[in-house]
C-alpha cells in the first residue's frame, strides 16, 4: 500500500495546491455555518470581507489556480510528446517498428547472438 508521501509525489504539486485550496474553502464554509447557526446574526459577519468569507473565496481561488497549473502541465507534456514523435520519423508511420507486426527483438537479434550473450547454458545449470 502506498504511503502518503508517495501518493503526493505521484500526484504532483498542482494536485496538492488544489487539495489545500479545497481544504481552506471547506474550513471557511464550516466556520461560516458555525458563525451563522451557532453564534447568531451579526452585521459584521454579513460583510463580503468577513474573515470566514475571505477564507472561502481564497480557498476557491487557490484551488482554481492549482487546476489551471495542472492543466498547463498536461498540455505542455502533450506538446512535448508530439514534438518528439514528429522529430522521430522511425516511430510513426506504417513501416515503423511500433506499428509493424514483427517486433524489433525478433527481427534484429538472432538465436546465436542470444546464446553468446547468456553466461550460462543448459550444461552449467544441470
Amino acid at each position: 500500500m502506498p504511503t502518503i508521501p508517495e501518493i503526493v509525489r505521484r500526484a504532483g504539486t498542482p494536485f496538492v495546491v488544489m487539495g489545500l485550496g479545497f481544504l481552506l474553502a471547506f474550513i471557511g464554509l464550516a466556520d461560516d455555518w458555525y458563525q451563522h447557526e451557532i453564534v447568531g446574526f451579526s452585521t459584521a459577519l454579513e460583510s463580503f470581507y468577513a474573515p470566514v468569507h475571505l477564507a472561502i473565496f481564497s480557498g476557491v481561488i487557490v484551488a482554481g489556480l492549482g487546476y489551471i497549473w495542472g492543466l498547463s502541465r498536461i498540455v505542455s507534456s502533450v506538446r512535448r510528446s508530439e514534438t518528439v514523435l514528429a522529430a522521430s520519423p522511425g516511430l510513426t508511420g506504417p513501416n515503423s517498428t511500433l506499428n509493424s507486426e514483427s517486433s524489433y527483438w525478433t527481427t534484429s537479434v538472432s538465436t546465436d547472438e542470444v546464446e553468446q550473450l547468456l553466461p550460462l547454458n543448459s550444461q552449467t545449470i544441470l
